[in-house]
C-alpha cells in the first residue's frame, strides 16, 4: 500500500521507515503459515521490499532496527 493510499500515513520520516519495514517482516512472518500461497506472499514481499528498498535510496531513514549495531566488529560510522 503506498502513503497515497494509507488513511493513517505516518507523521515522521522515521515511524514511515518502520512502517515500511514492518510490513515487510508481517508479510514474512505470515508466509510461514500452513496454507498461505506462498508464490502470492513471495510477490507481496518482494512488492514490499522495493517499497523500503525506495524509501531507503532515495534518503529515508532506517527502520529502528537496522539502526541498531549489535554484531560483534561492527562500528558505528561517524
Amino acid at each position: 500500500m503506498s502513503s497515497d493510499e494509507d488513511p493513517f500515513p505516518p507523521r515522521t520520516r522515521q515511524e514511515r521507515a518502520n512502517a515500511l519495514f514492518d510490513e515487510l517482516s508481517e508479510i514474512l512472518r505470515d508466509a510461514q503459515t500452513p496454507g498461505v500461497d506462498t508464490q502470492k506472499a513471495l510477490a507481496d514481499a518482494d512488492a514490499a521490499f522495493d517499497r523500503l528498498h525506495a524509501w531507503i535510496s532515495r534518503g529515508g531513514v532506517l527502520p529502528t532496527p537496522w539502526g541498531r549495531h549489535t554484531c560483534q566488529g561492527s562500528q558505528k560510522v561517524r
